[in-house]
């Protein structure tokens, strides 16, 4: 009889914990993986972490991969580019989403600072800030023909926006350094980072200075000899093109 109260008090103690195989973010309160996400929902997982609730994600772990691949999902853009909602909601969905890639990436930087590991997550979440940084780029243009220039405050928005968007364009320089330059990412994690290059810099080459997109497709030219397959080259090119016109 005493045998049985305990291993009913273990499974009792157990139960009050997480069950195998139950997700640990999830039950700390961060919002399901498997749907896209919104503005919201980043601001929660981030949150969490820096209440210590949960540990910073990492892909070797399941649950910190399936976590963080959300994090950083494409899907998650579709409401900064539906048309169909306020221009307004968009841009404030977009920046507090924008920002809090910007605050993940300062949680790595200061892991791999630490000696720690970080990398592999560090070069998806700078993919991810390319496609964040151009949809920004996008609502910036969608959003300025909206101003009223008898407003008196247009110069002093304008000026904002202006500002606004070289912030974003300061996102394609950095990738390039960690594509060029870095040393801690691996040649597969330096190729998805030149695959957001290309797939981005058609709304990056909007921003840049005309002596900035000639030095940057100089630079990115240069890259050729780094890179072996057909598909790093394709991209390649595809971004000295998009600069030089």
């Amino acid at each position: 009889m005493m045998r049985l109260f305990c291993l009913l008090s273990v499974t009792f103690l157990l139960g009050c914990g997480l069950s195998h195989g139950e997700d640990r973010y999830l039950a700390a309160g961060a919002s399901a993986s498997d749907r896209e996400w919104r503005a919201s929902d980043y601001r929660v997982l981030l949150k969490l972490i820096r209440e210590k609730k949960v540990p910073l994600p990492y892909l070797s772990d399941p649950d910190g991969q399936k976590i963080l691949r959300r994090f950083c999902a494409l899907e998650n853009l579709s409401f900064g580019r539906n048309r169909g909602l306020p221009l307004e909601t968009r841009l404030q969905d977009f920046l507090t989403l924008h920002q809090g890639t910007a605050q993940m990436v300062t949680l790595y930087v200061g892991e791999v600072a630490e000696g720690r590991k970080g990398e592999a997550e560090m070069s998806l979440l700078l993919s991810f800030m390319l496609h964040t940084s151009a949809l920004g780029i996008d609502l910036v243009d969608e959003f300025l023909p909206t101003l009223p220039k008898d407003d008196s405050s247009y110069e002093t928005r304008m000026a904002g926006l202006v500002k606004m968007k070289s912030g974003l364009a300061t996102v394609f320089a950095g990738a390039y350094t960690s594509i060029a330059e870095d040393e801690i990412y691996t040649d597969a994690q330096r190729s998805a980072i030149l695959e957001a290059v290309s797939l981005t810099v058609p709304q990056f080459a909007t921003v840049l200075g005309e002596e900035t997109k000639k030095e940057m497709a100089d630079k990115f030219g240069k890259l050729a000899d780094r890179f072996q397959s057909s598909q790093d080259q394709e991209n390649l090119q595809k971004i000295t093109a998009s600069l030089k016109k």
